[in-house]
């Protein structure tokens, strides 16, 4: 590189030069394109796949991990999914070190391969770039009209930028030799410190191990008008929900994606012509606009009453209300100005199949929501852990199998 980039260039950078499937992050970034790719991945346009060893000091024996993340959560809950085999592995081992040492001691997190590719997300935010918009960046750094403060648009509604909860997930773990350690050579901070939040509950005075029970019974099924849900030594009856017959589809498959279109559809199939049009769908994932016809026309509105009000303010020679309106035409100018491309035509955001992923991730949160009320945290926390968004389909893939009964 003949000259250091800026933040903003740096994260337009990455957009494009980011791969399709799994590459190794290049060596020679430099500080701000490390910073970008921070925040490229925060907000869902790349996923990263890691490869680090955990190991404690003393110990030949370490463990190599790998995990999948994106999104400003992703990788703190890739860790909580780690520390629950590390912590059945290590640390009976641990807390002998400990013992022995007098203090609490440190695992040391070492990097050994860093990947990444391009999301979903991020081919639409790469498109949107290369016709000459500059959304996704505002998005990734949180600026502008996506720094997070709400908004009242033109018609009453008001918006803001949600955090991008994005997944992680851990992908495989293995026991492998490593060096004797007695100080801390970590190469990845982040990581490390994600390692050891993920670690604090396990350390606390209170905190003791279940073990696991051997005859451990999963069942999701049909219960009357509701659902029966065993899992994790938890149980309850709840009420009829779609999320719940979304869960019993996704169980169903461990491992397989599953389409958006069949969650929907209900528990007897596919998603009909008359579904789609319910949840504002057309035939395919097409691009949607990113303002409606109503929105367009309110905004024109105003700047047709700015522009007759300046007029007759000028008129009267009242140069003070003449200026008020001009900077008010200047904001729905801008306004209009993000919602449409050249030529008149109306810009887009996102597609079709956000929205359908949209419907689906808030019935499986309200599934979520509702089992923790009802007193089965393990399993709520099981299954947000395990089910995330692949493309247009969704997907379950527990750590390890699990026999789920499913009763449709």
């Amino acid at each position: 590189m003949t000259h250091s980039l800026s933040l903003s260039e740096a994260v337009a950078r990455l957009l494009r030069l980011a791969p399709d499937s799994w590459a190794d992050v290049p060596e020679t970034f430099s500080a701000d394109e490390q910073a970008a790719l921070e925040s490229i991945t925060a907000a869902g346009f790349v996923e990263r796949r890691i490869t680090f060893t955990v190991q404690l000091p003393g110990k030949e024996q370490a463990q190599r991990i790998i995990i999948e993340a994106t999104g400003e959560f992703g990788l703190l809950d890739a860790m909580q999914s780690v520390i629950q085999d590390w912590w059945a592995c290590w640390g009976q081992q641990w807390q002998e070190l400990r013992q022995e040492i007098g203090e609490p001691v440190k695992p040391i997190v070492v990097l050994q391969r860093n990947e990444w590719r391009l999301s979903e997300q991020g081919r639409l935010a790469r498109i949107d770039l290369a016709n000459g918009e500059q959304r996704p960046i505002d998005f990734a750094l949180k600026r502008g009209f996506f720094d997070g403060k709400p908004r009242r648009l033109p018609d009453g509604r008001v918006v803001k930028r949600e955090p991008v909860r994005g997944y992680g997930r851990l992908v495989s773990i293995e026991n492998v030799c490593g060096q004797p350690l007695t100080v801390a050579v970590e190469n990845w901070q982040k990581g490390a410190e994600a390692f050891a939040k993920a670690l604090e509950p396990f350390l606390r005075p209170q905190a003791t191990l279940q073990p696991a029970t051997a005859q451990a019974e999963f069942v999701l099924a049909r219960d009357g008008d509701g659902w029966f849900i065993r899992a994790f030594g938890e149980q309850g009856h709840f009420k009829a929900l779609r999320g719940f017959e979304h869960l019993a589809k996704l169980l169903e498959r461990p491992g397989e994606p599953v389409l958006m279109a069949y969650l929907v559809g209900g528990l007897t199939g596919t998603m009909t012509a008359a579904d789609a049009k319910q949840h504002g769908l057309h035939v395919g994932y097409t691009r949607q606009s990113k303002a409606d016809e109503s929105l367009l026309a309110a905004l024109k509105r105003k700047i047709d009453e700015c522009n007759q009000g300046i007029v007759d303010a000028e008129c009267v020679g009242d140069t003070t209300e003449a200026e008020v309106l001009k900077n008010e035409r200047e904001m729905y100018l801008k306004q209009l100005d993000d919602l449409m491309r050249p030529g008149g035509a109306c810009q887009t955001f996102g597609s079709d199949a956000d929205k359908l992923r949209a419907t689906v991730r808030m019935a499986l949160g309200r599934a979520y929501a509702t089992l923790r009320k009802g007193g089965m945290p393990k399993t709520a926390n099981h299954l947000e852990v395990a089910i995330s968004a692949q493309g247009d389909s969704y997907l379950y893939r527990p750590e390890s199998p699990i026999a789920w009964k499913i009763k449709f």
